[in-house]
Formats: C-alpha cells, structure tokens, sequence
C-alpha cells in the first residue's frame, strides 16, 4: 500500500461519518488546572471504519479533548482586553511579527519608542527606553510575553508571544471585520477604501506564519493602493538570496515615496535583505525614527542620510560599511547607533557646528591612529553604552597609544555609562596595550568587557563597586586577579579568558565573591593549581573551565558550595576528566551533589539506564539505540520554555514525545495507542513500555521489532522537526511527521510490510 491520505483527511472523514463536533481542531495542550477526566482505557479497535482503522467515537473524544486545553489561554485573553491601554498597544505590538518570531529586546524596545507606543509621562524622568524596559517586565510577571533567551546574568534578550495567545486572539479577530485586516482570507473589506498604518512584505506566498492583522503584501510591484498612503511602518520579511530582493525593495520604496506615499512613516525595518537599493526619495522621510538595516551586507550608507534629522535609531551591525559619510553628524536626534566590528567602521571628522549630543549607545565603533577621537567623539558625553575596538593600521605606534589614551580619558568623561566594551588590538590582529583610566566614580557601569593588556593597579583601584558583569580577556596579568576582585560587592559573573591570567596559582579566599554567581576559566595555559576555601563562593551556580591543560585537578573546595548546580569541562586533558569518573575518580565526590556535569558537551550521568540490556537484544539500528539512550540519559536535553509544537506547555521528553497533542494524535492514528492512560510514566519507563510492547498492549502486542521500529522512527522524526521548528521558527504540521515516518517504516521495514496513512494497523508477523 502506499501514502494516499492526508493526516487532517482522516479528521475530517471521522467527522462527515459522525455527530458534527462543535469545537474545532486546534493543537493546543490541554492545562492540567482545565484537563478533562481521560479517555477509556487502551482497546485494540474494531474493523468499523476498516479505511480509517479507529473507532469514530474514539476519533470523537480526541477531537473534543484537543479544544479543552484553550481554557487557561482564554482566561488569559480575558486578561489581556482589561489591561492598562499603555500594555495593551505593547503586546498586540507583538503579533507584527511571523508566529515564533523571536525578537530581541533591544530590538523591541526601540521599535516601541519609535511608534510612540511607550513614552515618558508627565513627571517621568526615566527615557523612554526605560518606560519600555519597564512596560515589558509588567508583561512577564503576567505571563503574556514568553521568554526565549536570557543573558547570563538572567536579563531577558529574546522574547515573543506564545502561538496559544496569538491564535486564540486571530480567532477572535475574525469575528470582528477589521478595517486593517482586509488581506485575510475572505474578508470583503476593500483595499481601495481602508487606511493601512502598518505595512509587512513576505516573499513567501504561502508563509502561514503571519497573522494578516495588518496589510501585508508579497509582490513589490504591486500597484499604488490609497490606503497605503499613510503607512507608518514598513517591514520587510524577505530574506531570499541574490540581488533581486534588493533591487526590489529599492524600486519599490522609490516609487511610492516619489508618489507621496509613506511620508509619516516612522519605522523602516529591513532586517536580513540582502542588499537593499536605498533611493535618494528616502531623504524625505523626515518623520522617520527607526531604520534597521541589521544583517543586510550593505556596502555603503548614503549621504542623504543626514536628511532623516529625526532618526532615533539606526541599526548598521552585520553590514560592510566601513566609514560614515561625514553627515552623520547632522542627526542630532540619534540616540542608538550599532555599527558592525569586522567591516572597522570609522567616524569621518566631524562638520563645524554638529555633534551628536543625544547619543546614548556607540557600538562597535573602529578607532586607529586617525580617527577623530580628541574633540570630537570625546564630546559625546551621554553616552550609556559604549563599544571600541582600536587597531594600530600601520607602524605610528606612538600616535596610536595616543589614541588609546584618548579613548581612555574619553570614557572616564561619561558619568552615565552602563555597559562598556573596549577591544584593542595591534596591525597583526594580536592583543595589544588597553590603557585605562580609573572608573571607580562611574554609579551606573554594571558590565565590562576589557580585550588587551591592562595594568594590574586597574584592577585594585579602576572597578566600579556597581559591576555586575566583568570580562578579562587577553589582560597579561602576572598577579592572581581573585586576590582584588573578591572584594566587588555585586560582582555576579565573571570570566577569565584566554591569556587573561599568566600565572599558575589561583586562590578564591574565604569570604570573597558573595554574590557571583556564573564562573568561567578559558585557556588560561598556565594555570596549575586553583584553590577555593571554605566560605568562598557561596552563591556560584555555573562553573565552566575550557582549555587549561596544566590544571591537575579541581579544588577541594567544591564540595562546600551546595548551590553549585552546572559544572561544564571542554578541551580538558584525559587525566584531568579520568578523576571524575561517576563513582570511582579520585574527584568525583567534591562534585557529586552538582546537579548537571558536562565533559565536551555531553552529561555526565550517575545512575544505570535501566534499558540497557532491552536496547542490547533490540533489533533497531545502532544509531537508533544511540539516540534513545542519550535521551534517556538527558544527554540530548529536551528542556525549551515553551514546546515548539503546542507553544503552552514547557517543554520535557514525556511532553514532547508522548503527550503534546500533535504527537499523541499521531500515536492514536497509527498504533491506537493512548498516551493519555500512561501520562504517570516517567521518560525511561516510556521507552520501556516501547521497548516491551506488552507492557501497552497486555496479552495481544503486535510485532516487537516493527512496533519498536515504527515508535523509534516517529520519536526520531518529532525530534528533528522539533528542532527546525526552534532554529527556523517554523510552524510544523502533524501531518509532515506522520508522513515522514510512514515512508521512513516503509523504507526498513520487511519486504512484505508497508503502511500507509489511513488508519492504525497491527504489526504481526
């Protein structure tokens, strides 16, 4: 037999055969506040519907349990309409983005203050960026935005709005016409008579991660539509290779912007288009707050830049502009401005009369012995996040130290820092001398980054008591650097890279470090011996040591800090990794309470995985044993916030395999097997119930060897689709899996064994 009906053709049969179900079929998981009592226990089904292979009834009642599970999330929706107004323009913000579209928060937050969507309030005296930081923390603690990415130091870095509350609210919508919403299927509003204020542009037509909320259009030589005349956003989803997108994107913004159209945009965001053609007309979108040009490899950035005099942010990182035309200077409303490290984008001197005085971030700006630094960049003075790499292009040497020390008295200037990131490197591309000046005085620096040679008296007297976050790389320092830095009161995380520390005995005193947390010690090659005493540490949480092949063993005093939980050794010589062998090396107890060990990426577990000698008679391949152990053994580590499947559960190996409802309507379909009635089974007792059908099927199991194949098969398949639908944000159909696997049966299986997608089937010999 071979594949001839689709997954969601199976649905629909059952319902034409059957009483009409008023709910629809939606993949959302069910809440366990809001779960409804399971299904009858497991049955073999009866030849009823002999071209479906299930009973109609048992169809029903999945069918009825899959829309029980929008309860909590429509609680949540309840929520999100008696919000404060200013929160609610911030979350519905979100959905015009594709659907598990991860935004970072620095992206986000300048997006919102561009639209006016967050802004200072009367009798506010924190920016507006701040009001942002603080709207979306609001939105956390409710749980309506979902975190996808934190900093080491636990601060958000990407976000996005679960799939349960994105779709739930696109159900809503389409009870309602809405004028902005006239591309959705069906609507009969007309694009001649409504107003767009917010413009996408998809190349992919049949891209079904969108909402349609807003006008969207996928073909750039679209007509002049009058609703679009007073677009206030316009972001562009094309990230096709070539020069085609951009040469698109340039005639299309020409046009209309020569027509009159687009005048009151404010947000201009071309995020991964390669190349677009930026038209001369773009000077007048005076309006215009926010142009993002991240990651598309542009070559040049035009003059008439400087025509955008309210420009808020321009975001210039991951292109290949290497110099800024002088009228950057003109923007004296800029407050962020990203440039991109590897492509050493240079300031040009500064025009009589201009300066940018609302500056508060300078990223990855490229300073050598001619860039305008005394005089003209030192006067940016409001500066809260400061990033500098300085190379020495030739052999001035003595104008290039000059430099440094400018920069250096530059930085101690800017009493409003936060973040500081400072790189200094000589004409070979090695570390190079990294002069700094004292900033004890600076109350808001939490984060620095050093990358060269310092002075070890900067270390006793240069840190500010407010860091939180601090960096050493390539530094020479010749004196243990725990010996002063023990005393930084709010110190949090730290990390020695390569060549930070030159010596070979390092010492965590007693008392030293009370709150940091996160521990790193790369390639530091000439370390021997490093000693923790008691009462040292107390707080630390993750420890990481990379590449330092001359330390013999790890310190004693690991067995006092029980808030050790992570311990993670790469690039580590044999005799070091042999002394916390489980159980039996000579370290193992000074880390046997750590609750996740990693050697080169791969855990270290501490108990018997209790199928090994079921994997050992099994017939499956040898790399199908493999990867059920490692899952197993959480080596391969199923742990997202949120199931990439559902988007309402977290994510674990039971969740995901056995009880997300796309997965477990596919195990139903195919093996008739209830995954409900087994919900108490841990991860390891799953695969033993798969490797021992019996232990499911009672007296009458199927096959061993084709059940166990087809159930490894599919596990395998929902893992590689669970990790594409993470990497590439894309929305993953059951019915992709089922197929997948059915062919995949049908390619190992016996000869006189296929399946097909219609219905279950018995696995006898």
């Amino acid at each position: 037999m071979c594949i001839s009906v689709s997954f969601f053709q199976i649905v629909r049969k059952i319902k034409k055969f059957t009483v009409p179900v008023t709910a629809t079929v939606t993949l959302r998981p069910l809440h366990p506040a809001t779960a409804t009592a399971p299904p009858p226990p497991l049955r073999r089904p009866q030849p009823l519907f002999r071209t479906l292979g299930v009973e109609s009834s048992a169809w029903l009642s999945v069918l009825k349990n899959l829309n029980n599970g929008q309860k909590p999330w429509l609680k949540t929706l309840e929520a999100i309409k008696v919000l404060p107004l200013y929160l609610k323009r911030c979350i519905s913000y979100l959905r015009r983005f594709p659907a598990g579209f991860e935004i970072s928060v620095r992206r986000l937050i300048v997006l919102w203050v561009a639209e006016g969507v967050v802004h200072q309030r009367r009798g506010d005296e924190d920016p507006p960026e701040s009001v942002g930081e603080r709207y979306l923390t609001e939105l956390l603690d409710r749980n309506m935005v979902q975190v996808t990415k934190r900093k080491l130091n636990g601060a958000v870095k990407k976000c996005r709005l679960p799939h349960a509350i994105r779709e739930l609210w696109s159900l809503e919508a389409k009870k309602a016409v809405s004028p902005k919403s006239y591309t959705r299927k069906g609507s009969k509003i007309s694009p001649q008579t409504c107003k767009i204020r917010h413009l996408a542009h998809i190349s992919d037509q049949t891209d079904v991660s969108f909402d349609h909320t807003d006008g969207e259009i996928t073909n750039l030589s679209t007509p002049l539509l009058p609703g679009h005349k007073h677009v206030i956003s316009f972001r562009s989803f094309d990230i096709r290779e070539g020069s085609q997108p951009g040469e698109e994107l340039g005639g299309f913004l020409d046009r209309y912007i020569s027509c009159g159209y687009f005048l009151s945009m404010c947000v201009l965001d071309l995020e991964r288009v390669f190349r677009p053609e930026l038209p001369k007309s773009l000077g007048e979108l005076v309006l215009l707050r926010y142009l993002g040009l991240r990651w598309t490899y542009l070559e040049e950035l035009p003059s008439f830049i400087s025509e955008l005099l309210n420009l808020q942010t321009l975001d210039l990182k991951h292109t290949s502009i290497s110099t800024l035309p002088p009228s950057i200077w003109k923007m004296e409303l800029l407050r962020h401005l990203y440039l991109d490290e590897s492509y050493r984008c240079r300031f040009v001197p500064r025009p009589e009369f201009y300066s940018l005085t609302n500056l508060q971030t300078l990223w990855s700006v490229f300073i050598d012995e001619d860039s305008p630094v005394k005089f003209e960049l030192d006067r940016l003075i409001n500066l809260k996040r400061l990033g500098v790499t300085s190379r020495i292009m030739s052999s001035r040497r003595e104008a290039m130290l000059s430099q440094l020390e400018a920069v250096a008295d530059w930085v101690q200037k800017l009493t409003q820092l936060q973040y500081l990131r400072l790189k200094s490197f000589d004409k070979h591309g090695q570390p190079w001398f990294l002069p700094l000046k004292p900033l004890s005085a600076h109350t808001n620096l939490s984060s620095i980054y050093l990358l060269g040679l310092i002075e070890e008296k900067f270390l006793v007297y240069g840190l500010p008591w407010a860091l939180t976050d601090l960096t050493l790389s390539a530094s020479g320092l010749k004196e243990d650097p725990m010996r002063t830095l023990k005393n930084l009161p709010n110190l949090r995380i730290l990390r020695l890279f390569s060549k930070s520390f030159m010596g070979k005995h390092m010492l965590c005193a007693s008392g030293g470090f009370l709150q940091l947390q996160v521990l790193a010690l790369w390639k530091l090659e000439q370390l021997e011996e490093w000693k923790v005493a008691k009462g040292a540490l107390p707080n630390l949480i993750d420890l990481e040591i990379r590449s330092c092949t001359k330390l013999k063993m790890l310190p004693d005093g690991l067995r006092d800090l029980s808030t050790l939980q992570k311990l993670k050794l790469t690039d580590m010589p044999k005799q070091f990794t042999d002394r916390i062998t489980v159980n039996q090396g000579e370290d193992w107890d000074k880390i046997a309470h750590v609750l996740h060990v990693y050697i080169d990426d791969v855990l270290v577990d501490d108990g018997e995985i209790p199928l090994n000698m079921e994997l050992l008679n099994s017939t499956i391949h040898e790399r199908q044993k493999i990867f059920l152990k490692r899952l197993v053994s959480a080596k391969i580590q199923v742990d997202s916030s949120e199931c990439p499947f559902c988007g309402a559960e977290r994510e674990s190996a039971v969740h995901l395999f056995f009880l997300c409802k796309p997965i477990k309507m596919i195990w139903f379909a195919k093996l008739s097997i209830r995954t409900d009635d087994f919900s108490h089974l841990s991860f390891p007792d799953w695969i033993n119930h798969i490797l021992t059908p019996s232990l499911i099927f009672g007296v009458s199991p199927p096959s061993k060897s084709n059940f166990v194949l087809f159930a490894v098969i599919l596990m395998e398949k929902t893992w590689l689709w669970r990790n594409r639908a993470i990497s590439c944000c894309l929305k993953v159909e059951p019915d992709t899996i089922l197929k997948e696997t059915c062919s995949a049966f049908n390619d190992h299986a016996k000869p006189q064994l296929s399946v097909n997608m219609q219905g279950s089937f018995c696995f006898n010999d």
